[in-house]
């Protein structure tokens, strides 16, 4: 980055760095994933006040580094700050999941407009929507394809058959479905039903503008949901953290949300 860095920004996280700044890190179309320090932010009642918040949507200008090391941030001003997803607990653990999933996927100023895109949709249609977990199920799906990992749901990943049946498994390794007469040689496979596979297909192939009239049943919600952080989960080599929150509160019945 030359000069200073002027460009809408999603913020992933911000953590505390000293007696007074923020550590705040950004996903921009054009420059991918940064961090940059808030300097004063702590402490300033005036300055940043309400903007550097996990996934708001802003203007930044940024200050670069004059070698190495990290920018500051000139400037920031709210373009959308989703206050449905402030007001509740579900919808905050899943705009959560997606900011960390887009911070340990992609790498330092390398950038991914897609992916971007992808996230900004996400957060808006959280905001809105009274179906979080299917809002970021699409999200998790259309990431994995953006990574370069989105299965073939539509034939066998080694002998290339078709599903049939109303049973079928995937496996972890291929990222894709194995047919029966495979079966014996898949490794990590996980049972799902041919419909669940069916609605994975369709939420990789139709575009984002189309996902909100697809209707999921709570069980294929519940299978798909499993599936997709596990292939999610295998090829991260972790399962990120938002996850055991979200399953916490799961148990809890969402009883701080109101959902």
């Amino acid at each position: 980055m030359h000069g200073i860095l002027k460009t809408d920004a999603v913020i992933l996280s911000v953590s505390d760095l000293g007696e007074s700044d923020r550590l705040v890190t950004f996903y921009t179309p054009g420059n991918g994933k940064f961090k940059a320090v808030a300097k004063g932010a702590k402490r300033s009642r005036r300055r940043f006040l309400n903007v550097l918040e996990p996934f708001t949507l802003i203007r930044l200008g940024v200050v670069p580094p004059r070698t190495d090391g990290l920018g500051h941030v000139d400037a920031a001003e709210v373009c959308e700050s989703f206050p449905a997803i402030r007001a509740d607990m579900q919808l905050f653990c899943m705009a959560s999941l997606c900011c960390e999933m887009v911070d340990r996927w992609t790498r330092e100023l390398d950038p991914h407009r897609e992916v971007f895109h992808l996230l900004v949709w996400c957060l808006k249609a959280l905001d809105s929507t009274s179906s979080p977990k299917k809002i970021a199920l699409f999200f998790k799906v259309k990431l994995l394809g953006l990574v370069g990992y989105a299965p073939d749901w539509t034939k066998c990943s080694m002998c290339k058959d078709v599903p049939v049946g109303k049973i079928v498994q995937v496996t972890l390794k291929d990222g894709g479905f194995i047919c029966e007469g495979c079966a014996n040689r898949g490794s990590e496979a996980r049972v799902v039903s041919l419909g669940t596979l069916k609605t994975l297909h369709h939420i990789q192939q139709r575009p984002l503008t189309a996902l909100g009239r697809l209707i999921i049943s709570d069980s294929a919600l519940t299978e798909a949901w499993a599936l997709i952080k596990a292939l999610h989960s295998y090829r991260l080599h972790m399962t990120p953290l938002a996850y055991h929150v979200i399953e916490g509160c799961e148990r809890r019945s969402w009883h701080l949300g109101g959902r």
